[in-house]
């Protein structure tokens, strides 16, 4: 009973915490594989399967639901890994379902894809501040079978600090020595930042003639300021470069030297950390020193650069205000009185609700 009391309290102020945020704290989820799926394809071939994310909106009356996120497509596999991470913002509930279809696109009868099964779980029974691993059990459908495991953790910034490079291939031939620069990139989708989600979060400065270079740059990654309403990330690349014009800076015929592409436990760990990776692609050399830290999500941090956050944030207090407005009758709590400093302007004015419905 103690266990089950201190449970309950985590959840509480877990919840109490994602209200307030408008119901809006975000997580990141991990979807790493299945493991025992049913085959819908018949005794011809496999399923291909995918997993579609949704974040149900409990006050839709059409039941649309407020964010879909999906996997790619595993072909021929009834135990298929991805891998793929989606930061998703749910309700103040905090409820996740998951749907596993077999896709059956491309197929000589191109139909409807086939549920393979469905689980659901709560982001706010897991513990701020550290990764949880789940393995659900599919239901859904009188033939489903297996499970599919995930992690998920509360959201926090990732804060890059790239410090040095080490043994870098010289580019420049025997002429002349690499001119380095370091990118780093990713953990967006294509939508919120173009092409093959190739968000750009900072570039160090450019050292010349040197193959170690030493930089002690920070970049802020900040994914849920690009993307308040969730989505599917790609990778957290960071790319060591040759530059070939230092004149005037452009990178159209810069060098790739190398690259590193992290781990979803090493772009989020557990406590700040150090890695040292080595470089690869082709005719990669050398390695790069960097460290991760995570920046706590402050409630009155957002906004972004065209407001996304706000925005969202915006809709969801707008949202929340005319629920209580139905639920009242328009009936409101007289206004607290506030001090002359803290509230120059005249007392607020209660609004019905149909201003209210025709405002939002």
């Amino acid at each position: 009973h103690e266990h089950e009391h201190e449970h309950t309290a985590q959840s509480m102020a877990a919840m109490a915490q994602a209200q307030s945020f408008g119901g809006g704290q975000p997580f990141v989820i991990v979807l790493e594989r299945a493991t025992g799926l049913r085959n819908a394809d018949g005794p011809f071939g496999k399923s291909d399967p995918y997993v579609l994310l949704i974040i149900p909106d409990p006050g839709s009356r059409s039941h649309t639901p407020k964010m879909t996120a999906r996997t790619s497509t595993i072909q021929g596999s009834l135990n298929p890994v991805w891998n793929e991470a989606i930061l998703a913002v749910p309700g103040p509930d905090g409820r996740i379902d998951l749907s596993v279809f077999d896709s059956d696109a491309g197929t000589i009868v191109d139909g409807t894809d086939d549920l393979l099964g469905k689980a659901s779980f709560d982001c706010l029974s897991v513990t701020p501040g550290a990764w949880a691993t789940k393995s659900l059990t599919l239901g859904g459908h009188p033939k489903a079978t297996g499970t599919i495991d995930i992690k998920i953790r509360w959201y926090s910034t990732p804060v890059v600090t790239i410090h040095r490079c080490q043994g870098l291939r010289n580019a420049d031939g025997m002429f002349g020595t690499s001119d380095p620069y370091v990118k780093v990139t990713g953990l967006s989708s294509s939508r919120s930042s173009g092409k093959n989600g190739g968000k750009v979060w900072g570039r160090t400065r450019t050292v010349e003639n040197q193959l170690s270079p030493t930089f002690e740059e920070t970049f802020t990654c900040d994914c849920y300021d690009l993307m308040p309403r969730g989505g599917k990330m790609s990778p957290l690349i960071v790319q060591a470069w040759d530059s070939d014009d230092l004149k005037n800076g452009t990178t159209s015929k810069d060098d790739l030297l190398g690259e590193v592409q992290l781990e979803w436990l090493q772009v989020w760990p557990g406590q700040d950390s150090d890695y040292n990776f080595p470089l690869t692609g082709r005719n990669a050399k050398g390695s790069l020193s960097m460290s991760i830290s995570l920046a706590p999500l402050n409630q009155g941090q957002g906004g972004g650069g065209a407001g996304g956050r706000a925005e969202a944030d915006l809709a969801s207090v707008g949202k929340t205000l005319f629920n209580v407005a139905l639920e009242g009758e328009d009936e409101y709590p007289p206004a607290p009185a506030a001090a002359e400093e803290e509230y120059p302007g005249t007392p607020p004015t209660a609004i019905s609700k149909g201003a209210c419905k025709a405002v939002l």
